[in-house]
């Protein structure tokens, strides 16, 4: 371990205590495969115990210190005499900008994710700074919370000190190991690439990296495999039905299971049922336990309420059962009680969802709201959710009644309740755009929901109309405007802003609304769903070059020489592997003008005009002259979006047409067609003519591009 660049590194990072926690085990307790939620210091006080990280194996006596990083599993082997331990948890940030010299380092030599085990020479100083932390940790005041993280600033200091003169057994963590261990473990959780880098303490690139070398192919297609290889298993030796299987894996729609399966495996599901019928007879349907099991498997969950030191467990866990399984009458109790369980609900499909407090990045807004304080809570019960400024917004039972600033967020509120009644007001242009689309039809109510409470139609809000409409909760942008939220905040609305950009912000969105409407499971699926999706369509263009790449640009309105574009890096065009050409890091805007020479100068592979953009189709920049230079413009590629373009609860669909105009060959052989019907279904449980396929995918606005009424067109 090279200390300087350790202390390097520990003097660029921002630190925040997680946990402070005391323990005491008594002889014969163990704890099991415990996955560190964060990165964690633990000294030993008395007694001996085996303590293995990852599978490395450490004999902690009196004193001793272990350091392990975030997702790293612990387990305290069963112990012959009583073992009493502190455990500090910590997070450890290196803030935007850093250098490059920095981000190399943290890939090289991460300091708070190595593994290492030490024998102080000092430890009783050591030991005196983790009790004054602990004893500190438990009081509320903010003082004493500033001392906590003074105290173990000084820890960290004296064991680096004592570093310099001791020959460590350093072991760092070998990440994809722990990778695929993970993945093994939550194969039916939403897993991306992101969390998964995150969950490891490393870039998605260095993962993505070091899959490569070791395994010739990526994270997600090695997941993939996983599923796919449980899914045999399953189909060989069960009775599960596909939508069962499909639903056990994490795949909400068992029609997109069916694709990745006879991608992966070269047949359907039913075709290799079919096949493997006579290799021996199937069990009836009764479920067992096993390592195949359709139950998903998950760790440890956690809370996270107003103040850091309530960052608790939920339950006491392999402690608390290990004890229980020492009285024979209750191990049997508890058996008997799981086997009637499981028996009354064999018949019901499970649905599976994102473990949150692994799934999302600790440092953004909204990890904690939706997810990880709220999953599993009664219908009725209180909640906490953090917005994008970092707000606690306390809900004591969930909202009746929404009401949606930003444009998208009405008809994400409708697929997660399953109504409009929730709503009881919409932004304006949101419900003119509406009134124009196919949804208008099914929920012909939205026209009688109050629109009136903005200031010209903007985002700043009229507060009196707001007060007179009377909503639990008010959704809000957040875009560093406190204009925006600050009067209604100050006149005791409860006000939940949200963010706009990479998927993981519409991510937490949607997580903040199913907190507050009480329909967490909803978005679950909805989630799922989405992130199933966005696999099949990495998987689809992973292997073109960086400098292939679609290069495309989205029009919001023209105003004669003057035109409004989308200047963001964001989750429609980045999943699918498009460059948005007006995106310069630090530079541009979410909507930014333009004069047409800069237009020219960007030279776009294709167009996209927003919905947004009234009156113009692509048949107006096609007789544009000044534009008549244009790539774009001369090979037909401008395109207007279609009508679920950019809402996160339906990405999917975004991204696979997106992918079919930025990359036709790669996307030929995918129905779109079909891929939008089981979208709206899924989202909606609307069932689309062909007609008002059409309509969703502006077949009329868009028939003089090149190809797209035949790509399009009903097979």
């Amino acid at each position: 371990m090279n200390i300087q660049e350790h202390i390097k590194l520990w003097n660029h990072a921002a630190i925040k205590i997680m946990d402070i926690r005391h323990t005491k085990m008594k002889v014969g307790e163990e704890l099991r495969s415990y996955q560190l939620p964060a990165s964690g210091f633990l000294q030993s006080v008395c007694g001996t115990a085996m303590i293995s990280l990852d599978g490395t194996t450490y004999e902690l006596k009196p004193l001793h210190v272990l350091h392990g990083g975030k997702g790293m599993r612990m387990h305290i082997e069963r112990t012959q005499e009583n073992f009493e331990y502190y455990l500090v948890l910590y997070k450890a940030v290196i803030s935007l900008p850093y250098r490059q010299d920095i981000q190399e380092l943290m890939e090289r030599n991460n300091p708070f994710h190595t593994q290492y085990g030490l024998e102080p020479y000092s430890p009783v100083s050591l030991l005196l700074k983790i009790q004054k932390m602990h004893q500190e940790w438990k009081l509320t005041n903010t003082l004493e919370q500033f001392h906590v993280k003074t105290l173990f600033y000084q820890f960290v200091h004296d064991l680096l000190w004592q570093q310099y003169t001791q020959r460590l057994p350093l072991k760092k963590p070998e990440i994809v190991s722990q990778a695929v261990y993970y993945m093994n473990e939550h194969y039916s959780d939403t897993i991306t690439l992101e969390s998964l880098a995150e969950l490891l303490n490393c870039s998605p690139r260095h993962l993505s990296r070091l899959f490569q070398d070791r395994f010739g192919q990526s994270p997600l297609d090695y997941l993939i495999r996983i599923r796919m290889d449980i899914a045999k298993q399953l189909i060989c030796t069960t009775d599960a039905t596909i939508e069962e299987i499909a639903f056990g894996l994490g795949y909400q729609d068992r029609y997109y299971f069916s694709r990745l399966f006879k991608k992966y495996v070269g047949m359907s599901p039913n075709h290799f049922k079919d096949q493997n019928a006579n290799a021996g007879s199937r069990p009836k349907r009764v479920l067992t336990m096993s390592e195949s099991s359709i139950v998903a498997r998950r760790g440890q969950s956690y809370i996270n309420s107003d103040h850091d030191n309530h960052y608790q467990y939920k339950r006491r866990g392999v402690l608390l059962m290990t004890s229980m399984w020492k009285n024979p009458s209750v191990a049997v109790s508890l058996l008997l009680m799981f086997t009637l369980l499981l028996s009354a609900c064999s018949s019901v499909p499970s649905t599976t969802g994102t473990n949150a407090s692994t799934q999302k990045p600790l440092n953004t807004a909204s990890v904690d709201a939706a997810a990880s304080n709220n999953k599993g809570v009664a219908n009725d019960a209180s909640r906490t959710i953090v917005d994008d400024r970092g707000e606690s917004i306390v809900l004591n039972k969930p909202a009746k009644t929404i009401l949606t600033f930003p444009k998208p967020l009405a008809e994400t509120a409708i697929a997660i309740a399953g109504d409009v009644k929730s709503v009881v007001g919409i932004h304006p242009a949101s419900k003119s755009m509406i009134s124009q689309r196919v949804l208008n039809k099914y929920y012909p109510t939205i026209k009688d929901i109050n629109s009136s409470f903005t200031t010209d139609g903007g985002f700043v809000p009229n507060i009196e109309e707001v007060l007179n409409i009377k909503p639990d909760v008010v959704f809000q942008w957040n875009l560093g405007k406190p204009e925006y939220y600050e009067s209604m905040v100050k006149a005791g609305v409860k006000v939940i802003t949200i963010g706009w950009g990479p998927w993981d912000k519409e991510v937490a969105t949607m997580k903040m609304l199913g907190a507050a409407l009480g329909k967490e499971d909803r978005v679950e699926q909805l989630l799922a769903n989405q992130e199933a999706a966005k696999t099949d369509v990495q998987q689809l263009v992973k292997d073109i070059p960086a400098d292939k790449k679609a290069r495309s640009l989205l029009i919001s309105a023209i105003d004669g020489n003057k035109i409004s574009v989308w200047g963001d890096s964001n989750f429609y065009h980045e999943i699918p592997g498009v460059k948005n050409v007006a995106y310069q890091e630090g530079v541009s805007k979410n909507t930014m003008q333009v004069n047409v020479e800069q237009i020219l100068a960007w030279n776009p592979d294709f167009i996209v005009i927003h919905e947004t953009a009234v009156g113009v189709n692509p048949s107006q920049i096609y007789d544009n002259p000044q534009l008549k230079e244009l790539a774009a413009v001369k090979n037909k590629r401008v395109y207007k979006l279609p009508e679920f373009a950019l809402m996160s609860h339906m990405a999917s669909l975004t991204w696979y047409w997106y992918g079919a105009m930025a990359y036709p060959e790669q996307f030929a052989k995918l129905n779109i067609r079909d891929i939008v019907k089981e979208g709206y279904k899924f989202s909606y449980n609307i069932s689309l003519t062909d007609d008002e396929v059409n309509q969703v995918l502006k077949m009329d606005a868009n028939k003089d591009s090149k190809n797209y009424v035949e790509k399009f067109s009903k097979k």
